[in-house]
């Protein structure tokens, strides 16, 4: 989001929730969300919560629902920015070896011919509703599919298609902090509403919002006082990123490349 945009939100750099534990009273709530600060790391006892659920009753669904015309825009209706190459292999294989040990089930969000992602062997459910609604109708789908597969699903984890390096305690550290609502993670002072934890008693509100046309996540996401919660850079290659680094563009891709290559070269200099 730039600087305007975050103006405009009323959202600021400053306010992105970077705060320590502080003994005797509460932290403030920076984003207008209930924040997850630092506490989690040092298991503060004002801000340390258990988990909402155990992780084993949370499904994720990897949302690659987009035309993702920034990644192909020389083709009139886009492409799969999930099934681009990245490694060897396609970004979103990378996507499904991170997330997939996390949850109990996992799913795909694709519109169009589901055969195309056949070889990973998972369910693919296209978006809820009318068409190019945006990710929060993928995540509608989600959760329609997580209530018909499994009576042990309680939330849905959310992650992008294009997100090859997030986080192995993603899933976990959004369940510790989500206090009964949803969670989304934050980084680098930005919020990522498409990475996040929902719980299915919110079906019934998400379907309203799409009906009534309001389909921005993060609005949905304060709408219930979603936890905004930090995660720190990660270094791959020798660089320190964002762990929720997207490759929305042939340059983002190429980056991806390059921090992977220099992160396989390292390991193999290591190994000797």
């Amino acid at each position: 989001m730039s600087a305007t945009a975050a103006a405009r939100k009323g959202l600021t750099a400053a306010s992105a929730p970077t705060l320590e534990p502080s003994a005797g009273k509460q932290h403030a709530l920076p984003l207008s969300f209930q924040t997850q600060s630092a506490c989690l790391k040092h298991k503060c006892p004002l801000c340390y919560v258990q988990p909402m659920t155990d992780v084993r009753s949370i499904a994720g669904v990897i949302l690659a629902g987009g035309d993702a015309r920034r990644m192909f825009p020389k083709s009139p209706v886009g492409g799969d920015k999930g099934l681009a190459e990245l490694g060897g292999q396609p970004m979103i294989a990378h996507v499904i070896g991170r997330i997939a040990p996390q949850v109990l089930h996992l799913v795909i969000n694709a519109n169009g011919d589901a055969q195309r992602y056949a070889h990973f062997h998972l369910d693919v459910v296209a978006d809820a509703g009318q068409p190019a609604q945006g990710p929060l109708s993928g995540l509608l789908a989600a959760m329609v599919w997580a209530q018909r597969t499994s009576s042990d699903i309680t939330a849905v984890a959310t992650v992008s298609t294009d997100t090859p390096f997030i986080p192995g305690d993603l899933v976990a550290r959004l369940s510790a902090a989500a206090k009964g609502g949803p969670a989304i993670a934050a980084s680098f002072d930005r919020l990522h509403p498409v990475i996040g934890l929902w719980p299915l008693s919110l079906r019934e509100s998400m379907e309203e919002a799409l009906a009534e046309q309001r389909r921005s996540v993060e609005k949905f996401a304060r709408q219930h006082e979603a936890v905004a919660v930090p995660f720190a850079p990660v270094t791959i290659g020798g660089e320190t990123i964002d762990p929720f680094f997207n490759a929305n563009t042939p340059e983002d891709l190429a980056k991806a490349q390059a921090l992977l290559a220099r992160n396989k070269s390292t390991k193999e200099q290591a190994n000797g």
